[in-house]
């Protein structure tokens, strides 16, 4: 169902890009589709990051996953750099696993200790 989540543009009708409402206490949602429970293990900050965050990884580790998969004279381990442990590189560590070819390593980067060392 998730083709039933666009209105025809090629745009989806995310609440506060497309749709109104993104900074509203409640918003009357236009599908049932768009609705998931949070699990009671995720907390609501990192449920929050989910939708901006957590897309964006997720897009460009598939569209690194096709271009990985397509490369069919990989022999060895391909490796994947995510630059940034800020919102999108925390994402992109914890999907990657879920998204990537088998025989990809992933490294994760930062300039900050800190962040590299919570990942």
């Amino acid at each position: 169902r998730s083709s039933d989540l666009c209105d025809g543009s090629g745009r989806g009708r995310s609440i506060g890009f497309y749709e109104p409402g993104g900074y509203a206490e409640y918003v009357a949602v236009p599908d049932v589709a768009y609705v998931i429970k949070i699990p009671d293990n995720i907390d609501r900050g990192t449920a929050s990051t989910l939708p901006c965050a957590g897309l964006t990884a997720y897009s460009a580790l598939k569209k690194a996953a096709v271009f990985l998969q397509s490369a069919s004279d990989i022999s060895e381990v391909a490796r994947v750099l995510i630059i940034g442990m800020g919102g999108v590189g925390r994402w992109s560590v914890a999907l990657a696993p879920f998204c990537m070819p088998s025989h990809t390593r992933v490294v994760a980067a930062d300039i900050g200790r800190g962040k590299s060392d919570a990942v």
